[in-house]
């Protein structure tokens, strides 16, 4: 992760975001046309990514072998992000903006599945709390920070954001198109 975190700048950010909302307009385009088949992509993609971010996130520091053998570290201080970020050696709002771009695609994907809108919102946050929970409890080298599971948090309901501005925007053009006045004067829907 941190060898991904040293190409974390502006340029990078940028295209990482113009690729996420480029995703979110294809998969709002996608579900006007076919709603019901893209709610169950949704459901399946939501399950092969939540999967794969829990393989990258709780795999244990040195190997699978090295579960309960390694020491647990547990951060529930924000302020200790700042202090962080404030050293020039350590990559504090690298970390901080990867783990939000590996969330933003599952909050993409994620939303739509959910009959609950509710559960839709707080299934990135679930989801974050369950892997730093995971995480502290097996012991496997890896740190708990409440800073990741901001991170995380924050980049899942950015991607459930972008979906839905999406399709607000895909909403408006329709209903331009679709509402002409008649020669009186009166809106005609076509």
């Amino acid at each position: 992760m941190w060898k991904i975190a040293l190409h974390v700048n502006v340029m990078t950010v940028t295209i990482g975001m113009l690729a996420a909302l480029t995703c979110a307009f294809a998969f709002a385009i996608a579900l006007r046309k076919n709603r019901r088949l893209m709610v169950r992509i949704s459901q399946v993609a939501t399950v092969i990514a939540s999967a794969v971010i829990l393989y990258i996130t709780l795999r244990p520091q040195g190997g699978w072998g090295n579960i309960g053998h390694s020491g647990r570290s547990l951060n529930l201080t924000p302020a200790a992000f700042l202090d962080d970020a404030a050293q020039p050696h350590i990559l504090a709002w690298e970390e901080l903006i990867l783990n939000a771009a590996m969330m933003l695609p599952l909050g993409v994907v994620a939303f739509t599945g959910f009959s609950r809108r509710l559960f839709g919102l707080g299934f990135g946050f679930a989801l974050s709390v369950a892997i730093e929970s995971v995480q502290w409890l097996t012991k496997s080298g890896r740190s708990s920070d409440i800073m990741d599971v901001a991170g995380n948090t924050a980049g899942y309901l950015l991607g459930v954001a972008l979906l839905l501005a999406a399709h607000r925007i895909l909403s408006l053009g329709t209903a331009n198109r679709t509402q002409q006045k008649d020669r009186d004067g009166t809106t005609v829907t076509r």
